[in-house]
């Protein structure tokens, strides 16, 4: 399970979690050139000084949103892709019992 805290409009910080299975899960670096990054976001983050450029990565699960996530390097972006993929659960013998007891856990 991945677990992030989205800053949304009332009620604020809210924990979401994301199931990370192997069969239902992808994580890949965008390209900036094939994506069109929301202007807004992108103001909002590289306007800081604390960096210039986003280097942002698509993880999607299967049946859900797409969830965007930024990095202000390209090596921490490949660090963070690598470790979702490396925490990803692999199916159990193709079993959809034991895949959705899985899931049903983590939710």
């Amino acid at each position: 399970v991945l677990s992030y805290y989205d800053d949304s409009p009332p009620p604020g910080l809210v924990r979401k979690n994301i199931p990370l299975l192997a069969s239902t899960c992808t994580c890949v670096a965008i390209n900036e050139k094939s994506y069109d990054l929301s202007t807004s976001i992108m103001e909002q983050f590289s306007g800081d000084k604390i960096c210039s450029k986003l280097y942002a990565f698509e993880l999607n699960v299967q049946g859900d949103v797409p969830r965007i996530f930024a990095t202000g390097s390209k090596s921490t972006r490949q660090a963070w892709i690598k470790a979702i993929c490396r925490g990803m659960i692999k199916d159990y013998r193709g079993d959809d019992a034991v895949n959705a007891a899985v899931l049903q856990s983590i939710r």
